[in-house]
């Protein structure tokens, strides 16, 4: 269960991190130049695509009752983050991401996936 909740946060970490810099304004702070048409789009895309993906994860996760609720909660959870993040440590807020698909890898590999007891 810890596995999904990781996987889950972390997509929507990702999700609202893939719109933020879809817009030319947060890009710009992050790398310093102005991304092309192109690559906005796929950044946006790619962002409903993670939040899409950690519904699904939340559902799976807490069922379909309580999966929404979750899933709400997390995309508020990171959309905080990244308001406190984008101002102050903006290539931070870029690269989190890796370190937290590192410990999702662990609760893997630690079989917390599938709700096994620690």
């Amino acid at each position: 269960m810890l596995s999904g909740f990781t996987a889950g946060l972390l997509l929507a970490y990702t999700g609202m991190l893939g719109l933020c810099l879809g817009l030319e304004r947060h890009y710009r702070q992050v790398w310093q130049r102005a991304p092309s048409l192109w690559l906005r789009r796929t950044l946006r895309g790619a962002g409903w695509l993670a939040l899409a993906l950690s519904f699904q994860a939340c559902m799976l996760v807490w069922g379909s009752a309580m999966g929404p609720v979750g899933w709400f909660g997390l995309v508020s959870l990171t959309g905080f983050a990244l308001v406190l993040l984008l101002p102050h440590a903006p290539r931070l807020a870029v690269w989190l991401p890796a370190g937290g698909g590192l410990l999702w890898a662990v609760f893997l590999g630690a079989g917390l996936w599938r709700g096994e007891p620690y």
